[in-house]
């Protein structure tokens, strides 16, 4: 009875194990033992749901001991029939939600990935300059603002070549002068 109900209610498929929607349909299952007319059953929601885990645990413990043993499986009764039949689609369900659960992970990671592209792609050359020095591991180095005394000594050096300059071409003028005149004398 519990199996065939079970299997009417249709309890993993679309469901996932601990949510609202499964404890809706264990419940279910036992509204339609109690609303049995033959036999009165007393039962609630646990109480089903641990029978069936136990005897879903007792038939798999004894279908792998069986493969072990000798290979051949004997004959099942109605009973192993229908829990064999539900445990299938106990873990086909489970399978579906791992599927679901690893397509969920790659997919955000492809989401991340793009974000992270794009994020890189819109970063201007000085952001760009600073992530890299980061994945390197080289601590960036400050940049130094200038005070103004940097140009003021940029200008002092410069005037003082341009006045080297202009000695060194006063005498060379010099020179030429003093060997023109030695040559008219």
């Amino acid at each position: 009875m519990l199996c065939r109900e079970i299997i009417g209610v249709d309890v993993f498929s679309g469901t996932k194990k601990g949510t609202l929607k499964r404890s809706a349909k264990w419940i279910q299952v036992v509204e339609n033992l109690t609303n049995v007319e033959g036999v009165h059953f007393k039962v609630d929601n646990r109480d089903v749901r641990d029978r069936y885990h136990l005897l879903s645990t007792n038939l798999r413990r004894k279908i792998k001991r069986e493969d072990k043993e000798s290979g051949i499986a004997p004959e099942m009764s109605e009973v192993e029939k229908a829990l064999e039949a539900l445990i299938e689609k106990e873990d086909a369900a489970e399978e579906l939600r791992q599927e679901g659960k690893s397509r969920k992970v790659t997919i955000e990671a492809h989401r991340m990935n793009a974000e992270d592209i794009r994020k890189k792609a819109m970063e201007n050359l000085g952001e760009a300059q600073k992530r890299k020095s980061v994945e390197i591991g080289v601590t960036p180095a400050k940049k130094k603002r200038s005070n103004g005394s940097d140009t003021v000594n940029y200008l002092r050096e410069k005037h003082e070549k341009m006045l080297e300059v202009e000695k060194n071409k006063l005498t060379m003028e010099e020179k030429r002068m003093e060997a023109g005149s030695k040559r008219h004398d």
